[in-house]
């Protein structure tokens, strides 16, 4: 028998919102460090933690939407359970959520880690219908728990390449000082959590810099998908490479009995 709970939550959650989350198989349970090597396309992510906050989201939201930029937003679990129709606009302007944990905490057990990331992701799933693919570690620790667990349950453990710098000023100027001209495939770390306010008008000028130097963005999922072609084309033409010696041997030993 279904309890009345049950049946409550059922009548509560939002219909599902259609999205795209998903990722290769090569990066599954893997941390995502590292730009994929020789990617020559002038495209990046830009990714947003510690959100959603009432008063920085969805001025950042309005920005992208203006500009048709898609983002990543890893979420912390006790802001999202908060604010789940923020979650919902985030994942219907066609963006990606990742988790970012629920506490943001440092030196978690096991289960402490995966009571935090399965609370996490249920709250994303309660807003949006859909379960993040994504995992970034609170302060950038790949090798702690919340990583170990995070990965062990299939998702991607996502770092950066390049920061905005907005836990070190509150200067829009200096934080896109601190990004300067991205390589092609950077994932840019910003924030949008409490107070980052100064962050809404660095996004709208980094938007306008990027667009000019003809810079395309996508999501980190898009941005994965991107790398994972790319260097399954490098491997083919490696494997090619490595198969002519033979192909060579084999030409010359036919010509040789003609």
């Amino acid at each position: 028998m279904v309890s009345i709970l049950a049946y409550t939550t059922i009548f509560l959650m939002p219909a599902p919102i259609n999205v795209d989350w998903a990722i290769p198989a090569r990066y599954k349970r893997t941390t995502v460090l590292n730009r994929a090597k020789a990617f020559s396309a002038k495209t990046i992510a830009l990714t947003f933690d510690d959100g959603p906050d009432p008063k920085v989201t969805p001025f950042i939201l309005d920005i992208l939407k203006k500009n048709n930029v898609k983002a990543t937003f890893f979420v912390l679990g006790k802001a999202a359970k908060r604010h789940p129709m923020l979650l919902r606009r985030i994942a219907a302007d066609g963006h990606a959520i990742g988790n970012h944990s629920w506490s943001h905490g440092k030196g978690k057990t096991k289960d402490q880690a995966i009571w935090e990331l399965i609370r996490t992701n249920q709250a994303v799933i309660f807003a949006t219908g859909n379960c993040p693919t994504l995992f970034r570690p609170p302060y950038g620790i790949r090798d702690g728990e919340y990583s170990a667990q995070a990965k062990a349950m299939g998702m991607a453990s996502v770092l950066w390449t390049s920061i905005d710098g907005d836990t070190a000023t509150k200067s829009p100027e200096k934080m896109l000082a601190y990004v300067g001209t991205p390589k092609n495939g950077e994932i840019i770390l910003c924030h949008d959590g409490p107070g980052k306010i100064a962050t809404i008008q660095m996004v709208s000028m980094l938007i306008s810099k990027l667009k000019k130097k003809s810079y395309e963005f996508a999501t980190v999922p898009e941005l994965l998908s991107t790398w994972d072609k790319h260097l399954a084309s490098m491997e083919s033409n490696e494997r090619v490479v490595l198969n002519q010696p033979a192909r060579l041997v084999a030409i010359n030993k036919s010509t040789a009995k003609k």
